[in-house]
């Protein structure tokens, strides 16, 4: 019978949705979509352009927050930021660097790849350790998850899907707000 007194994590994950963020996004949407329903008067291209308008809220919230994430396993560190992500072997991992405003994780080769998850988003004013707990939680997911070196190869993507959300909502605004000004 195996021995189950220990258990080994095949991987770790860490991905940011902060409640300011989310409530923003309420906020915005409840917002536009009652200055939508208050002007239904006023034609469907207005309450389309409002509506279209709303959508800029969670998109944006998105990008900024769930779009972003750091997975660790046993041979790889994957880092998705909002429009690229990484896959980087372990042993290439020199240190991560928090000392800036975007935390990056530095590499043996001297390459550097920008940690979007850790980005503390805050206003001006906020103490630089107050993503400390972020710290720890990518400190904690490395030391978690026993590291089995396999590759040397860091690959890196393109996130087309997230990429066309922020072009799509994009062309929305704008046309919302031409169709509002020209009015």
């Amino acid at each position: 019978m195996p021995d189950t007194r220990y258990v080994v994590r095949r991987l770790r994950a860490y991905r940011r949705l902060e409640p300011l963020h989310v409530a923003f996004a309420i906020v915005w949407v409840s917002g536009l979509s009652l200055a939508a329903y208050a002007a239904r008067a006023e034609g469907k291209g207005v309450v389309l352009s409002l509506l279209a308008c709303a959508a800029v809220g969670p998109v944006a919230v998105y990008l900024l927050g769930p779009a972003a994430s750091i997975v660790v396993t046993a041979h790889h560190i994957v880092v998705k930021n909002p429009y690229l992500a990484y896959r980087v072997p372990r042993q290439l991992v020199e240190r991560v660097r928090y000392d800036s405003l975007a935390p990056r994780l530095m590499l043996i080769t001297g390459d550097a790849v920008r940690l979007s998850a850790l980005t503390l988003n805050l206003p001006r004013g906020y103490p630089v350790h107050a993503g400390r707990h972020q710290q720890r939680s990518l400190a904690r997911m490395l030391s978690e998850v026993p590291e089995q070196p396999n590759g040397v190869k860091i690959s890196r993507r393109v996130r087309v899907g997230n990429i066309a959300v922020a072009a799509l909502t994009l062309v929305a605004l704008v046309a919302a707000g031409e169709h509002l000004l020209t009015r």
